[in-house]
């Protein structure tokens, strides 16, 4: 298996150290970034979370600023 890949590596001039650091760099990067939009999404519910929680909290009967208009609740 390994000799294939350091055929096509050694067919293409590309050594194996350069292809072990690009490697090594995508996976970091794909990480970081992996980690990143999980955390952006996270901290997304949790506002949203936060948000329903006060209005259940906050929960006020409502009332109207037009006297005319009577409010079934």
């Amino acid at each position: 298996m390994f000799d294939i890949m350091f055929q096509t590596l050694d067919y293409y001039g590309v050594s194996l150290t350069a292809f072990l650091c690009l490697w090594l760099l995508v996976a970091v990067c794909s990480f970081y970034f992996g980690v990143f939009i999980g955390h952006q999404i996270n901290k997304h519910y949790k506002r949203r979370a936060k948000i329903a929680a006060l209005m259940t909290i906050t929960d006020a009967p409502r009332v109207s600023y037009n006297p005319q208009i009577a409010l079934p609740y």
